[in-house]
């Protein structure tokens, strides 16, 4: 680790051991109890709670220290999904079941030290590698089965890809910056065909279009956060905003983020605001509207500035089912500190990343905009476009490149 995530992490009280194993964080309104067994993690909830837990809540954001939770009554012992339903009649906490592993074990750096995942058909995970010149394969016990991919500008080979995206009938498109290209293979990951292309897809819709969430400057779309594209890249309509408009210097006033809805429909959040939307991908239509519930989130325009404590951003969103949506939300640490050093002249390792950042896991109830249930994960998490899988680094300091691939749901907590 380096002197300068030291210095960062120094700041961090150390957590107090229980004999029964549960790990409690210190602090006056830090509190979480963890409990796992066969791949499980029951967290605490940050749902349903009182008078009381709410304002030591908003203390929390007045005095710049974003809680790990609030401290709850009881433990859940029964490590069970349940519905929505259940949740806006009892408290409610997060399940986190870990259903695959990332590793490196050779230490190759195949594995970015940031990677997201689909889900194959054969139940298989599949990544990008950090060189973004293969494809990564990874079966369930998290041994890299197979590469797919290389670096040159042939058929199924890479220059500078992206993350693949699932498509129609468990195909799976890569697009490829550098070779302004888009690959498409079958579901076993054989090359079907190559479409040259000039921007790739956020998410891919049962007809073969593309949503599309990005900045695009031509007069029509410019100012539109979203755009429906054909497979070619070429825009059709744009759509996201009642009115365009764009500036380079508040890049969070339109940077969006995405998944998949119900019907051919998809949810969008900006990037720095805590509001969710649903819109009609095949019209532009917007469906629904929901301000989140969270009175700790402070919109923000603009990403943070060197030295300065880091905004809270919308990363990522994993479409629940009927009336959930769960929010992936970037923040400060708990125990943020300004760097005693502003001057940067290279990229963040890990644990410098780690050090100046938390990740807030919510599960919002669509129809009131509630917050049902949260997780604070203290290492980098981050979910790929419409997938339904987070993925965190691990624990261990030995292996830093092992990652653990999560899926979420709702559990019971005891009162």
């Amino acid at each position: 680790m380096s002197c300068l995530a030291q210095r960062r992490m120094s700041a961090r009280k150390p957590p107090r051991t229980h004999s029964n194993g549960m790990h409690v964080a210190t602090g006056e309104v830090r509190a979480r109890r963890v409990i796992a067994a066969l791949g499980l993690a029951v967290l605490t909830s940050c749902g349903g709670i009182g008078d009381t837990e709410q304002s030591a809540l908003n203390q929390a954001e007045r005095s710049s220290q974003f809680p790990d939770s609030v401290e709850t009554l009881g433990d859940s012992t029964s490590q069970y999904p349940i519905s929505v339903g259940e949740c806006l009649k009892r408290r409610c906490g997060v399940l986190l079941t870990r259903v695959g592993t990332l590793e490196d074990p050779d230490q190759t750096g195949l594995l970015s030290d940031r990677p997201t995942v689909i889900k194959l058909r054969n139940g298989s995970f599949l990544s990008m590698a950090r060189t973004r010149h293969r494809m990564l394969v990874y079966d369930s016990a998290g041994s890299l089965s197979r590469t797919v991919g290389s670096q040159g500008q042939g058929p199924g080979e890479f220059m500078l890809a992206t993350m693949p995206v699932l498509g129609p009938g468990d195909s799976v498109f890569v697009f490829d910056v550098g070779l302004q290209r888009l690959t498409v293979f079958t579901p076993d990951l054989s090359f079907a065909r190559s479409i040259l292309a000039l921007r790739g897809p956020s998410l891919i819709l049962d007809d073969g279009t593309f949503v599309v969430a990005d900045h695009v400057g031509s007069a029509d779309a410019v100012g539109y956060p979203l755009h429906r594209a054909n497979p070619s890249g070429s825009i059709e309509f744009s759509f996201g905003a009642d009115t365009p408009h764009f500036r380079f210097d508040l890049p969070l006033a339109t940077e969006h983020v995405v998944t998949y809805g119900a019907a051919g429909s998809i949810w969008a959040a900006r990037r720095g605001s805590y509001s969710l939307e649903q819109w009609d991908a095949r019209s532009g239509r917007r469906l629904y509207r929901v301000p989140v519930q969270a009175e700790w989130f402070s919109e923000a325009l603009r990403y943070q500035g060197d030295g300065e404590r880091p905004v809270s951003i919308v990363q990522s969103l994993i479409d629940g089912g009927p009336n959930l949506i769960w929010v992936l939300i970037r923040v400060a640490d708990a125990a943020w500190m300004p760097p005693a050093d502003t001057v940067w002249e290279r990229r963040w390792d890990a644990d410098e990343y780690d050090a100046d950042h938390d990740w807030i896991l919510d599960a919002v109830h669509v129809p009131t905009g509630r917050v049902l249930a949260s997780h604070r994960f203290e290492r980098a998490t981050r979910v790929a476009n419409g997938a339904s899988f987070l993925v965190s680094r691990a624990a261990s300091t030995l292996a830093p490149t092992t990652f653990d691939v999560w899926r979420a749901s709702l559990t019971p907590m005891e009162n």
